[in-house]
């Protein structure tokens, strides 16, 4: 047996591969059965309150995201466009 053989046996053995594959399988398995990512089975040691916590922290960023877009959106938009659409033009 190759020195390559005996590493890659050593790598396949080790319990993170091994679970690394257990959830390739799993996410294959949900795509080709079309379950929704919401009902997919969670990776071992995660829970509702990591995944709540996830979605906020997700959320919290977004909102970031979507208010420096809006500011660069603003500053892009020409002066005339810019004032207060509740004052009337004065013709």
């Amino acid at each position: 047996m190759s020195s390559d053989d005996e590493r890659e046996r050593e790598k396949v053995n080790k319990p993170e591969f091994k679970l690394e594959l257990i959830e390739e399988c799993i996410h294959t398995l949900c795509d080709e059965y079309g379950i929704a990512d919401d009902q997919r089975p969670k990776p071992m040691g995660v829970t509702d309150a990591d995944v709540a916590a996830m979605r906020e922290e997700i959320a919290a960023i977004q909102k970031q995201i979507d208010d420096v877009n809006e500011m660069r959106e603003s500053k892009r938009k020409p002066k005339h466009q810019q004032k207060d659409p509740a004052v009337a033009p004065q013709d």
